[in-house]
């Protein structure tokens, strides 16, 4: 039973870092691709004098403003970080409960003391994701 939650707890986090892991790739993407764009496009008006690219560049620069400001509010490489730490964590209580109970130890001892590590690290990602939002709280002050 319990290396059916650890199972599961290591699926979820899986699946939890990778989306932060992609979400923060797309982030750092965007803003690169937009600060070439805007550059390009100040190019193109000192050139070939077209103003109306201007405006172009300032709607790229307000999307990347935006894009960063969400990042900012959801912080996708912090949770990628700490995603990572837990899955760690998980990863390591499945394989000592794995190796308990492959070396014959009594199955509801070693269970009872997987769930315990199980909800240490669960508390943990916990309290580190409401300090992540009381730092951006105090940051934002």
């Amino acid at each position: 039973m319990a290396l059916h939650y650890v199972a599961h707890y290591e699926r979820v986090y899986d699946q939890a870092r990778e989306q932060a892991k992609q979400l923060s790739g797309l982030v750092i993407l965007w803003i690169a691709l937009s600060n070439v764009l805007i550059a390009v496009l100040g190019a193109a008006v000192a050139v070939w004098r077209f103003p109306w690219l201007g405006l172009i560049s300032t709607g790229v620069a307000g999307l990347a403003a935006a894009v960063s400001a969400l990042d900012g509010l959801y912080r996708q490489r912090d949770a990628w970080l700490m995603r990572t730490v837990v899955l760690v964590e998980v990863q390591r209580t499945k394989r000592r409960l794995e190796v308990r109970l492959a070396a014959g130890e009594e199955a509801s001892v070693v269970a009872l003391e997987a769930m315990d590590q199980l909800d240490a690290a669960l508390s943990e990602d916990v309290d580190n994701w409401a300090e992540l939002r009381r730092s951006q709280i105090a940051e934002s002050s």
